[in-house]
């Protein structure tokens, strides 16, 4: 009655054998006629629906590891790390997003452990395991076992770097104890 155009919308519909179908309508006005045309979004809502969940099983898993897990881009910049890494080390998340891995790296590790990230950029070795020291936010060490690997795209590009960091402080007190002793 008022000739406004009406809207698209989008609406589950109860098919005649029962199932459920999610419908995108769009209308159009001829003459004295309204018509709607509905195109079947089902499948991409369920896709939808099944990434949205895969996504939050990721978070919950990278957010609850009992590890730290920190996702470096291909220059060493945090991308994210979870709350364990964060608190291994005496930072919030935030503060360890953007800060390049070699400002927490101890310096007699460091060479070491960028002669075996060459070896894992160059392809030669598919990840590595390295115990090395991390600098806490108040000038401390911490005693970590590195395990460190890329992340690629299918097509082979490298995505992020990932590495699983494990606090081994107490384990390296006391074999520094054991071996005074």
């Amino acid at each position: 009655e008022t000739k406004k155009p009406i809207e698209p919308m989008e609406a589950t519909v109860t098919c005649k054998d029962g199932s459920q179908k999610y419908i995108r309508w769009n209308f159009i006005t001829l003459g004295n006629k309204n018509y709607a045309c509905g195109l079947d979004l089902t499948d991409r809502k369920r896709a939808e629906e099944e990434l949205r969940e895969s996504e939050e099983k990721f978070r919950a898993l990278f957010e609850q590891a009992t590890v730290g897990v920190g996702q470096a881009d291909m220059q060493g910049n945090m991308i994210r790390v979870n709350r364990k890494y964060a608190e291994m080390l005496g930072y919030s998340q935030e503060e360890m997003r953007g800060m390049n891995f070699s400002r927490f790296t101890h310096p007699e590790d460091f060479a070491r452990g960028m002669e075996q990230m060459h070896k894992l950029l160059k392809g030669e070795i598919p990840s590595f395991t390295i115990e090395s020291r991390c600098l806490h936010k108040n000038g401390g060490a911490v005693w970590a076992l590195l395990n460190v690997s890329l992340l690629r795209l299918k097509d082979g590009k490298e995505l992020y770097q990932m590495a699983v960091v494990q606090d081994i402080t107490e384990k390296k007190r006391l074999e520094e104890h054991l071996i005074r002793s």
